[in-house]
Parts: C-alpha cells; structure tokens; sequence
C-alpha cells in the first residue's frame, strides 16, 4: 500500500475532489439565498457537514467492502457519482418550488431540497475518508493536498460564478469531480470505470464551455425557475457573483406607471415614463427610471419620500447663517 500513496495521481485527486467540495457547498449558499431567503443559505454548510459524515461511517461500517486494495477504485467510484449527483440535483433544485409559509407543504419542499443537496457530499465524504485512512504512510501529506483544495475552491468560487453563472458553475463542480475520478482509476486495471470517467469528462467539459457562453451572452440555457416561491421570468440581464445575484427586470421601451416610495399631495405632474426593476438575490427592489434628457419627467423624484433627506439638505443654511426648522425648509421648498 505504501507504493500506492507516492502516485501523483492520487494526491491530484484528493486536491481536486476537495476543491469540488468547498465549491459546491459555497455555492449551495449563493443559491438558496436566491431561491429562499439568506437565513436559509447557512443550512448548506449543516448540510455538508452532515454529507461527509455519512461518508464516513459508511467507510467504518463496512471495512470489508472498502478493503485498502481497492481505495482508488471505490475513490474514483465516488468521484464520478459525486459528479453526477451534484449536478443532477442541482438540476432538480432549480425547478423545486419553496414554499414560503407555514405549512406541510413547506416543510415537504424544504426537506427535499435540503436532501437532494446533501447527496453529493456523502460521496465526497466517502473519497477523503478513504484517502486519510486506507494511506497511512502519507496521510500528512494528503491532507496538505485536502487543505490545499479547500482553500482555493473558497477563492476559485467567486471567480467561476463571477464570469457565468450559478448553473455553468455547478457544470464546473461535477466535471472537476470526473477529472479527479480519471486520475483515481487512471492506473486501476478496470478500462471500463476508467472509460466512463473520461466520457463523462469530457461531456461535462462540453456542456461548460456551451452553458458559460450562453450565460455570458444572457441568453442562459438552464435557469433558476422559482425564486421567493415564485416563479422568475427571464430577467433583461442577470449577474452573479460571490454574495448576491443581481438582475434587471422589464420592458426598456414600454411606458409604465413610475413607482415611487411615498409622493407628496404637492405633486401634480404625470408618473407615466420608463421604468426597469433591479433586485439582489431577488428581493430588495431598487428601480431604474429611463432619461431622455428631459428632466421635467423625472420631477417626481423631487417629491418622493425617498429623496427627502437630500431634498432637505440642500435647502438647510450654511454654517452661521440663520437657523431654522428643517420642517420649514421642506414646507417653503413645495415638498409638502
């Protein structure tokens, strides 16, 4: 066993399998913050924890079955259904409606998602549990290789769901997870396993390249359904990154009925103009008002309730000069 723990492979492997790891749990983050709210999202760090320790007793409670013979067999094995479960149940996720209530139903759709989210690391918890305990000689360095992935799969994240999305970024984790299956079998004498491993690399390393120009165009193949437990059209443009997901919302050149915060009885023009919605992690609305270089259309920013600590500071005295109310000010400006 000793000659086993000096191949290159294997160490290329654990690294790359927890770099899989640490980006799918973040991501798992970033999406349930999206599709539920964000004091939802912490459950995915539970839910990774709890993944891997039950890759773990099912490592200890059945010795014979994972004999140390056979651990880069049964690590490659469970890279390839790590690959196949993070990315199917992502797929699952993203049509699976939240629902935001109190009810059986909620608990149901909350118990589900969670479920299908936490299969993925059961296998991941499988691979290091096999890499740390059936490599004694080497387990020091393995770990290192295990830390090592770790650390960059938190950085790594941020980067891959900044270029293209939460979707091509979850493509990612699984073909990282094939790739660290190839190198687990690569020199295991089962040309089938092997075989499949690089077919499925392959396949996904296609579907990246394919899903992350779609996205990058904003033209996204596979999307995010339900959001809040609604049901999310597709937006005009929609960027992700490492805290929030930001997306724009309605019809450029459609007239609308301006929103506004709270308007002033004073006001008495016309709120009929363009308008488009920007949410983060769909909620949190903020709106975006055309301009066509006409400022008379856009006077009833003047008068929302939105603008009036502004509204208020540029009609105060300076330092020195006479004091008066703030109320006063507003009042002799027309806001009320």
């Amino acid at each position: 066993m000793g000659r086993l723990t000096t191949r290159r492979e294997i160490y290329i492997g654990v690294f790359l399998i927890s770099l899989a790891t640490l980006m799918f749990e973040i991501l798992l983050t970033r999406v349930f913050s999206v599709t539920m709210w964000h004091h939802f999202a912490f459950m995915a760090v539970s839910l990774a924890m709890f993944g891997t320790a039950v890759g773990a007793e099912a490592v200890f409670l059945a010795p014979r079955f994972f004999e140390a013979r056979r651990a880069p067999f049964h690590m490659g094995v469970s890279c390839l259904l790590f690959a196949a479960a993070s990315v199917g149940g992502f797929l699952i996720q993203t049509g699976v409606r939240f629902v935001p209530e109190v009810s059986w139903g909620s608990l149901d759709s909350l118990v589900f998602i969670y479920v299908i989210a936490a299969i993925p690391f059961i296998f991941s918890g499988v691979c290091m549990t096999l890499a740390l305990t059936r490599f004694p000689a080497r387990v020091g360095t393995l770990y290192a290789a295990d830390l090592l992935g770790a650390g960059l799969g938190c950085l790594v994240l941020g980067m891959a769901i900044g270029v293209t999305d939460a979707v091509t970024t979850a493509f990612a984790v699984a073909w990282l997870g094939t790739v660290a299956s190839c190198c687990f079998l690569i020199r295991e004498r089962r040309p089938k396993s092997l075989g499949l491993s690089c077919l499925a690399c392959l396949g996904l390393g296609g579907l990246v390249v394919v899903i992350g120009i779609h996205a990058v165009d904003q033209d996204p193949l596979i999307r995010l359904q339900w959001v809040k437990g609604k049901s999310e059209s597709l937006p005009l443009h929609e960027k992700w990154n490492s805290f929030s997901r930001v997306t724009v919302s309605g019809d450029p050149a459609a007239p609308s009925y301006l929103h506004a915060w709270g308007l002033s009885p004073a006001f008495r023009g016309s709120r009929i103009g363009r308008q488009l919605v920007l949410t983060n992690d769909a909620g949190g609305g903020s709106f975006l008002v055309g301009f066509d270089d006409d400022l008379g259309k856009l006077e009833f920013l003047r008068y929302d309730i939105a603008s009036f600590a502004q509204y208020l500071r540029s009609r105060l005295p300076r330092p020195g000069g006479r004091r008066g109310s703030r109320a006063r000010c507003a009042r002799g400006a027309g806001f009320w």
